[in-house]
């Protein structure tokens, strides 16, 4: 639970939101993929599908802007 908090905050102070067409993609694979309406599965899990991406987006960034140093 604090990774989350966490993620959030940078993501906040960052100012990193999920790409909407991303977000429009996803969750129209996920209506092809359970076979239902694309305005069904928008209004069940389009909160959830932006929150991953936005979630999955701080990490690259995190990932891109870490600085490793070996240790002698």
């Amino acid at each position: 639970m604090k990774l989350y908090f966490v993620l959030q905050k940078i993501a906040e102070a960052e100012e990193i939101v999920a790409d909407e067409t991303e977000v429009g993609q996803r969750l129209a694979a996920l209506a092809e993929e359970a076979k239902r309406p694309l305005d069904e599965v928008r209004h069940v899990f389009e909160e959830d599908v932006r929150e991953s991406l936005r979630e999955a987006r701080t990490i690259d960034f995190l990932l891109a802007n870490a600085k490793l140093e070996e240790k002698q």
